[in-house]
């Protein structure tokens, strides 16, 4: 499904920079959100970050949010993906305008519509890919004066808050030996593998293809299943974990019917970063959600 580089350098590494500098970036700063779930799963143990409202990205993303100097925010919000949702609640904390750049499709996503509920205001532009999408959005960025913060979340300061709150919340218990997760952008995996130097890393590739830089020392392997599409087991598993069903739920799956060398163990950590989120209030017929080629409104 997805194609994936045989390139071992994880580009956070890049220039000398490793887990000190990452801490140095982060000395102000400390992690105020809500505790993750850290418990024993199937003999695995778990990092579970559903149960804080927030996820992984709004945990890590704080540091970033708090040094915003500027009113409005800019990011593109796929179909599905947990960021805009996280966002949203850091714009709420630091009273901030959030714009999503959407793509157009006949029927409004609900994980777009939980975006809308929780006060970000969408913009909808039809498109051939993502990429195009994203200059939209930045060029939007660019012209209005606001903050553009970039796909998945992709900067050094949500690195550097990864790498400090992981270590605060794991406390003083032992380094994993392995550690499971899916991988999109590669920022989850690549700023754990910084985190957690000594651990061997296990990743599922669930959105796009993987190039230089971006798997580190993980071993890598496809979903093989499209990002929009649901994990094969999504509503079995789903009955022992709540999980976002087309992405952590696929590392899971893998997990638990034993496709990845990560041993049943609970010196394996395996992380998901958030629950499967539905709108509360909104339907598909409240949002307009289609536009013509060209068309900006």
């Amino acid at each position: 499904m997805f194609t994936i580089t045989d390139d071992k350098t994880n580009k956070y590494l890049a220039d000398g920079k490793d887990r000190d500098y990452y801490l140095w970036l982060a000395k102000d700063w400390t992690d105020t959100s809500p505790a993750p779930s850290i418990r024993e799963f199937d003999g695995y143990t778990l990092w579970d970050d559903s149960t804080t409202g927030v996820g992984t990205k709004g945990r890590w993303g704080d540091l970033l949010f708090s040094q915003v100097q500027t009113d409005e925010v800019v990011y593109v919000q796929p179909r599905v993906g947990w960021a805009g949702i996280s966002l949203s609640a850091l714009a709420k904390k630091y009273d901030k305008k959030l714009t999503l750049f959407m793509p157009s499709s006949k029927k409004v996503s609900e994980h777009q519509m939980v975006c809308i509920e929780r006060g970000a205001r969408p913009v909808f532009r039809r498109i051939a890919a993502m990429p195009v999408l994203n200059k939209y959005a930045k060029d939007y960025a660019d012209e209005v004066g606001a903050t553009f913060i970039p796909f998945g979340l992709d900067h050094e300061l949500v690195v550097a808050a990864g790498v400090k709150s992981t270590l605060q919340q794991w406390g003083d218990r032992p380094e994993p030996n392995d550690l499971v997760s899916v991988i999109s952008t590669g920022v989850l995996s690549r700023t754990l593998q910084i985190a957690f130097p000594n651990a061997r890393f296990h990743g599922i590739a669930v959105a796009r293809n993987l190039h230089k830089g971006e798997v580190g020392r993980a071993a890598a392997v496809s979903y093989h299943k499209a990002f929009l599409q649901n994990a094969d087991k999504a509503d079995q598993y789903g009955k022992l974990i709540d999980s976002a069903p087309n992405y952590d739920m696929k590392g899971i799956e893998y997990l638990l019917d034993q496709k990845l060398a990560a041993p049943r163990s609970p010196s394996t950590l395996v992380w998901n970063v958030a629950g499967d989120i539905r709108p509360q209030r909104l339907t598909h017929e409240d949002i307009d959600s289609y536009r013509d080629w060209g068309e900006v409104r």
